[in-house]
């Protein structure tokens, strides 16, 4: 991994930014600026992003998010989110506000087109991303809002709570944008209010193409390391809502904490979820691999080509012996890939 910049500044005087999702306080100051990255100072906050990248930030000091997002490449992005929601509970809970909702030409309810997300856990939560960037709401709050359509994950892992009584997963998923297919690293938090109302909390997310995240993903997470904002800041926060914040800092959560949760997740990928990103990612482009048993070469072809076509016909194949390949099989899912028009 890229080497990460020093920690700055004390996390009992962040709240919540750098509780869970911020890096230290007061600012970046003097510290370098890692190659492939380039500084962006708000005033009350700065992150160094990838070069030429775009910055769109939104609410404030517990609602504060941010998306960075590569202009050129729009599978390419990082963000965090400090609060997103209500979610639903349950059907039940959603289809009683629906019949509330009937009696008034307007409903009332701004997060009536929420979705259920039950279990409420953080992989469920996160299972549910795109249907929740498809609130009202999350448009009007950042117009720019990640959607991470037909988002599918590969593996969620159970970390440390970022907040009290909260539950806090560490994901990896597999979407896609206009055709195209990008995986991300996500870790989200999720907690119960009062009134039965659910949130996600501190929900930050490194994303690029597929096919070159495992290249990029260091740059990316050395990013989201570096955000800072100052303790001037913070002191306005706390003291718009002292009690809320301050049971937040005492977590004793930083971004940078938060970034290594992300680079270890990756680091200690699995082969199942390894083979599952592949799978998604070949039903995404409507394809399937095949391989020949005798050399172990991989081909992709359309999919439903080997049972339609191929095995029905083998033997008028000279390549009469190819195979799907196993679902346990990590070394042939993760071998390079030829065309199947070479398949004769």
């Amino acid at each position: 991994m890229i080497a990460k910049r020093g920690r700055v500044g004390s996390v009992a005087l962040l709240g919540l930014l750098a509780a869970a999702c911020g890096g230290g306080g007061g600012g970046s100051g003097g510290t370098p600026v890692l190659p492939g990255l380039e500084r962006h100072d708000a005033g009350f906050f700065s992150v160094d992003k990838p070069i030429g990248w775009t910055v769109t930030t939104a609410g404030a000091c517990q609602t504060f998010a941010f998306l960075l997002q590569d202009p050129a490449e729009p599978l390419a992005q990082v963000f965090y989110f400090g609060s997103i929601g209500p979610v639903y509970l349950s059907q039940a809970q959603k289809d009683f506000d629906l019949y509330a909702c009937s009696f008034t030409p307007t409903c009332p309810i701004p997060w009536i087109d929420a979705p259920v997300v039950d279990p409420f856990t953080p992989e469920h939560f996160m299972a549910h991303w795109p249907d929740i960037a498809d609130m009202k709401a999350a448009g009007a709050f950042m117009a720019a809002f990640p959607h991470l359509e037909g988002l599918r994950l590969a593996s969620t892992v159970a970390r440390a709570p970022l907040l009290p009584l909260a539950s806090t997963g560490e994901s990896r998923g597999i979407f896609v944008r206009d055709g195209r297919v990008g995986q991300g690293m996500f870790l989200e938090s999720v907690l119960v209010y009062p009134m039965d109302l659910a949130y996600g909390h501190f929900v930050c997310g490194v994303t690029a193409p597929k096919p070159g995240f495992a290249a990029r993903v260091d740059l990316l997470v050395a990013s989201l390391d570096s955000f800072t904002v100052t303790q001037d800041y913070v002191k306005w926060c706390l003291a718009q809502s002292q009690q809320q914040w301050g049971a937040v800092a005492e977590v004793g959560r930083t971004l940078s904490e938060a970034s290594d949760i992300l680079w270890e997740g990756w680091l200690g990928r699995t082969h199942s979820a390894d083979i599952l990103a592949e799978q998604y990612s070949d039903g995404f482009r409507g394809v399937e691999r095949v391989y020949d048993p005798s050399t172990s070469t991989v081909y992709e072809v359309p999919a439903g080509w080997y049972a339609d076509t191929y095995d029905p016909n083998r033997g008028q194949y000279e390549m009469s012996g190819l195979e799907l390949l196993p679902d346990e099989a990590w070394s042939l899912w993760m071998a390079a890939v030829l065309s199947g028009s070479g398949i004769h």
